[in-house]
């Protein structure tokens, strides 16, 4: 099988007649959260999250107009009586990134920047933290750093846990030919993690069952033209 992983850059909504058709399109919902955001840009990405899974439900034929949302037992949403239609969201700066899938499916991204190692000895485990600390320069400790993260937040994403599970209860082995293998008690062996290099500044990581993934860029000038949202 083959997810799909949308990715759109929130400056489109700079423009205020984008912004206010953007905030029509979306749900009850979707505007009450993003009314509860302070912050500009954080209204931008709420408002975007909603935009990509409509574009991604009108993709697969399905009725956008009957978008509900749903919580399970750690607040990852889902869509009522929607089944085969699992999807996870993640922003950062510029850019929201939707992961599809027919099975649970996590997904991250983190714009470089800033780092600090104190974060990494805490909560990563041993080996991560030994692994950056000997990456050959400050640059390189910078982007391990980030891949790091990206890969254990879509694994606790996949399976809906969150942050209710301990970023240093599994570990993140980074092997030759791209190969990314994870050992947890908690792991299933069919699970596949995998970094997107797309985006230059930006870390990205998709964890799920499939074994492809397809990378759907969306330029959200042409998605707010549309009728169906």
């Amino acid at each position: 099988m083959t997810a799909l992983l949308y990715i759109s850059n929130i400056r489109a909504l700079d423009i205020p007649d984008n912004y206010d058709r953007a905030y029509s399109c979306v749900s009850d919902k979707r505007k009450e959260k993003t009314d509860n955001f302070k912050n500009s840009e954080d209204k931008k990405r709420s408002l975007v999250s909603e935009l990509l899974i409509r574009k991604a439900l009108n993709d697969k034929g399905m009725d956008a107009a009957a978008l509900v949302y749903e919580y399970g037992k750690y607040q990852k949403p889902y869509l009522k009586n929607i089944s085969d239609f699992h999807f996870n969201i993640s922003h950062s700066g510029d850019y929201v990134i939707l992961a599809v899938s027919d099975k649970e499916i996590g997904c991250d991204i983190e714009k470089i920047r800033k780092y600090d190692l104190k974060i990494a000895e805490r909560f990563f485990t041993k080996k991560e933290y030994k692994d950056i600390i000997n990456a050959k320069n400050d640059e390189e400790r910078q982007k391990l750093f980030f891949l790091y993260w990206v890969l254990k937040e879509s694994y606790i994403k996949q399976n809906g846990q969150g942050l209710s599970q301990p970023l240093d209860s599994f570990e993140i082995t980074l092997g030759e030919n791209k190969q990314i293998d994870v050992s947890s008690e908690y792991n299933n062996s069919d699970l596949r993690l995998k970094q997107i290099n797309l985006i230059p500044g930006y870390c990205i990581a998709v964890c799920s069952y499939d074994e492809d993934i397809e990378v759907i860029n969306i330029d959200l000038n042409d998605v707010l033209k549309g009728e169906n949202l």
